[in-house]
């Protein structure tokens, strides 16, 4: 599945969205879900929209599901903590256009 480029607010630097870690984000988060017509949407995490390498790591090892597939029911230490409808999927903050944030 290939996604269209999406922005984010974000400005270079920014740290991990996990509490208390002040590693610079690697990844944006985002919940893929199907809209009516079946069209892949795809929204940032508001629960944790940037991880660092280590935290997306510990993401994956600590999610719990059914079997060895992705399903939109997984639950993640770190993202979907208000459990919205979707797949959790990360984007490399390399291939995300930021937003231009005021100063």
């Amino acid at each position: 599945m290939r996604l269209r480029k999406i922005t984010v607010p974000y400005l270079p630097g920014q740290p991990c969205s996990v509490k208390g870690c002040t590693a610079p984000a690697a990844v944006t988060v985002a919940l893929l879900d199907r809209d009516v017509k079946g069209q892949t949407v795809a929204r940032q995490d508001p629960s944790c929209p940037f991880l660092c390498h280590a935290h997306k790591q510990e993401n994956e090892a600590g999610r719990t599901g059914a079997g060895t597939e992705r399903r939109a029911d997984d639950v993640f230490p770190y993202t979907n903590q208000h459990r919205l409808p979707g797949w959790v999927s990360y984007q490399p903050l390399s291939t995300v256009e930021p937003i231009r944030g005021r100063r």
